[in-house]
């Protein structure tokens, strides 16, 4: 039932004894607010500015007849949704069964009872209700939907522009030199990705590298990104040479400003020998994944004494200590996301830390872009169908094996 004031309801009939007695039945009721015609073509023209809820209408009349004013009724896009209950003496079937053919939803017979008219009433009111309430849900979802559409839409127009943003904030090359060889591949989760590498300059003798992997994904990750690179790129000038240094300096212009909430990071340097003797490499990280060495001894470890102090952005304070290794020619220094060793099997089982080592170490044999193809490759054979849960971002520098 309707809660507002009064329920619209229209009378049409030509017999004013008729008419009399329909809405004195109404008005026993309460709660009508009933309104009359004495034909079609009146009825017509009051339904425009009375707009009933119900309409009582009876077949015989001048003029226009109870028939062709409901087929009116119902070619009106205005009016086709008011329920139509005709009142007739007729009472042959071909006269009912015409008379539902012309839209109407009810048929009572003269002389009607009051107990049964308003019954029938109440009933067609309460489906008219139902179906109002219907369309104005369909109306809101179809209103929703359009709105969410465009929202969509807005969305991944925004992630194509971040995703802009974030192509040009990635190297586009590795740096070259003589003396060593760096290759990285960088494959994002989504349009746009958490992981950030990049290469300082530095001195001729001296190759920085530095690895970042921001929690989250999308707009929030790419505008970090650029916040990041901001910082280290300014960083780099007084700090690259001190990777443990740069990654506290790194935190305390970070803290309580990443809406990502924290990155893990690995900063390393490499220092050459003119004597070609043994290079050394400083690295510093903070809770990232430690680095793996492939030795000049042809051994694949990773550095399990490498210190590791807390995720960028977390904490007010950051400690973390320089760590040290010697390279010789062939040696070679793996950096990596955790979104490899994370990497889940149909049945739910990680890749974790030794598999991977092992994926790593069996593809030592090929050159440094090979050999990240290969470890990708073995990493997304080993998911099979799951997709990956992370971005990934893989990265090798080699000291290029004498003779080469």
């Amino acid at each position: 039932m309707k809660n507002n004031d009064l329920i619209p309801i229209l009378v049409v009939d030509d017999d004013a004894a008729n008419i009399k007695v329909l809405v004195q039945i109404l008005r026993n009721e309460e709660g009508f607010a009933i309104s009359v015609a004495n034909n079609g073509l009146e009825a017509l023209k009051l339904m425009k500015t009375v707009k009933p809820d119900l309409v009582l209408l009876d077949i015989m009349m001048p003029e226009l007849d109870g028939y062709e004013t409901c087929q009116r009724m119902k070619e009106d896009e205005e009016l086709s949704n008011i329920p139509v209950i005709y009142l007739s003496a007729k009472i042959e079937t071909e006269d009912v069964v015409k008379a539902f053919e012309c839209g109407a939803v009810d048929y009572v017979t003269k002389p009607f009872n009051a107990t049964e008219l308003m019954a029938r009433v109440r009933t067609q009111l309460d489906l008219k209700w139902s179906h109002d309430r219907i369309n104005r849900q369909l109306e809101l979802l179809t209103d929703t939907e359009a709105f969410l559409r465009f929202k969509l839409a807005k969305m991944e127009a925004d992630l194509e522009s971040a995703k802009v943003v974030q192509e040009n904030l990635l190297p586009h090359e590795c740096p070259t030199h003589d003396s060593y060889k760096i290759a990285f591949r960088y494959r994002p989760k989504e349009v746009v990705g958490g992981d950030y590498i990049c290469f300082p300059s530095m001195h001729k003798d001296e190759q920085g590298f530095f690895l970042g992997d921001l929690t989250g994904h999308g707009v929030s990750a790419a505008l970090d990104m650029a916040l990041i690179k901001f910082i280290t790129d300014r960083l780099f000038d007084g700090c690259s040479c001190d990777p443990q240094k740069l990654l506290k300096e790194l935190n305390n212009k970070l803290f309580g400003q990443l809406s990502s909430s924290f990155i893990t990071a690995v900063y390393g340097i490499l220092k050459l020998d003119e004597a070609g003797g043994f290079h050394r490499c400083i690295l510093a990280g903070a809770a990232h994944p430690k680095p793996i060495l492939f030795d000049y001894q042809k051994k694949t470890y990773s550095y399990q004494n490498f210190l590791n102090g807390p995720a960028i952005g977390i904490l007010p304070e950051f400690k973390t200590d320089n760590y040290s290794v010697e390279l010789r020619s062939g040696s070679r220094i793996y950096l990596y996301t955790d979104g490899l060793t994370e990497a889940e099997n149909e049945e739910g089982e990680r890749l974790g830390n030794e598999r991977f080592l092992k994926i790593v170490e069996e593809s030592y044999d090929l050159c440094v872009d090979k050999t990240l193809e290969n470890v990708l490759a073995r990493v997304d054979e080993y998911g099979g169908s799951e997709e990956s849960s992370d971005d990934v971002t893989l990265f090798v520098l080699e000291i290029v094996p004498e003779g080469d």
